[in-house]
This record gives structure tokens, C-alpha cells and sequence, in this order.
């Protein structure tokens, strides 16, 4: 990956974190942000960062970085607290020398609309729909087949007017037919002509998730693990 792209991908985690611009520039001690509804811990190229509230922060001086990557990890640090959910998830990235945007229909029928997205979501497993979160995403593009029907869909949201967000959703009667590829290449190409850097974040355990990424260019270059915590 261009070397551009990391420190622009490092930039936007760093003001999603609220730290300073430069804190991600130099691999070193680990950093902490601080969130009050999550505990997060995130390692991207060497770089680890820890988001939770103070207490989380106390608890984790003494945890090791690879510990606190895991999921049990994150949950042993938080158990009292209502800790629950998400677990681990890849982060990949693509920038305009490695996207894949060509694809194999040169007139595929495009949806903007949010209610397609709905409708794509009504077919879908709940599990999928609620990872894939697409009906909340800022600009989505809605794969029709010849009856107006949708059968898959790409979005994302701006982080900071530098990264785009990526998720993909596809219908299951569409799966492993090249939809989601087609979908995912077209929504790549829209963010890299924004001027976004395109980010894909799937669960660790999601393999059709990671090998479409992979397809498509996107680099995995870090891991995000994430629980919840009682309100």
C-alpha cells in the first residue's frame, strides 16, 4: 500500500479518536481515547489504541496488547461493566494502485435509493443486516436485476472527509454469483473518485466477507476489537 494512503488511513483514526494528528505517526507505547459507551482496541501497522472510559484505561496498563486484541480479553477487562458483543474485526484498506473497478456488466442497473436497501434487507439473514448496517450508511448503490428487484448493495459513510466506510450486503440467492463483487467494485470506485480512501471492516470469522475484499484490492493492515458496554 502507498505509503500516502497509510498516513492518510492513520489521520482519520486519529480525529475519529480524538487524538492528535500526529499521534499514530510513530509506532511506540500504546495510546488511549477515550469512549464511554464501548471499549475498543485497535492495532493498525504497529500502532495500538485503546478507547474506553478511565476505568477501562486503569484496568488495561498491565494487560499485554495481544491479549487485549482478543475478544476474551476485552471481555475479561470489562465483565463487571455489562461487556457484551461485536468481538474482533479486520480492517483492510485500498487505494487507487491496488481497487479492483472494473466490473463485468457495463450497464448494471443502479439504485441510490435507501428503501432498495431496505428491500435487499428484508431477504436477509438479521445477523447479516445488522453487520452489514447498510440502511444507515450516508451514499448506498443498489445492484437491480432485469424485474427492478434488488439483489445486492454497497454503501459507506465519510470518516472525517477521508475514509470511506465500506459495507456490502448481498441477497442469499444471489451469493457466490459475482453480485456482491460487482456492487462492492462499483461503490470502491465512487469513494476513490470522491477522494476517499476506501476501508473495509468485516468480523475475523467472516471468510466470504475477507476473500471478497481481498478480490477487490483491499489490504488487510490491522484488526479493531470492540465490546459493548450496559447502559
Amino acid at each position: 500500500m502507498d505509503a500516502n494512503t497509510e498516513a492518510i488511513v492513520r489521520l482519520a483514526w486519529t480525529r475519529r479518536l480524538g487524538l492528535a494528528d500526529d499521534a499514530m505517526n510513530v509506532p511506540g507505547e500504546r495510546l488511549y481515547a477515550i469512549s464511554t459507551d464501548a471499549v475498543s482496541f485497535i492495532s493498525i501497522w504497529g500502532r495500538h489504541v485503546m478507547a474506553g472510559p478511565e476505568w477501562a484505561r486503569q484496568r488495561a496498563v498491565s494487560v499485554a496488547d495481544d491479549e487485549l486484541t482478543t475478544h476474551a480479553g476485552l471481555l475479561a477487562l470489562t465483565a463487571d461493566r455489562g461487556g457484551h458483543g461485536l468481538g474482533p474485526a479486520v480492517l483492510a484498506y485500498a487505494d487507487v494502485d491496488t481497487a479492483v473497478r472494473d466490473v463485468a456488466d457495463d450497464k448494471p442497473l443502479i439504485s441510490n435509493d435507501h428503501a432498495d436497501v431496505r428491500r435487499l434487507e428484508s431477504l436477509c439473514p438479521p445477523d447479516d443486516v445488522n453487520e452489514a448496517g447498510l440502511s444507515a450508511r450516508e451514499s448506498v448503490f443498489v445492484l437491480l436485476d432485469d424485474d427492478a428487484a434488488p439483489v445486492a448493495a454497497a454503501g459507506f459513510d465519510e470518516w472525517n472527509a477521508i475514509v470511506a466506510h465500506m459495507a456490502v450486503l448481498t441477497a442469499p440467492n444471489h451469493r457466490h454469483l459475482g453480485a456482491g463483487a460487482t456492487i462492492a467494485a462499483i461503490a470502491t470506485s465512487e469513494a476513490l473518485d470522491a477522494g476517499l480512501v476506501p476501508g473495509w471492516r468485516s468480523h475475523i470469522d467472516n471468510k466470504g466477507s475477507r476473500r471478497l475484499a481481498a478480490s477487490l484490492g483491499y489490504e488487510e493492515v490491522g484488526t479493531q476489537t470492540t465490546v459493548l458496554l450496559a447502559s
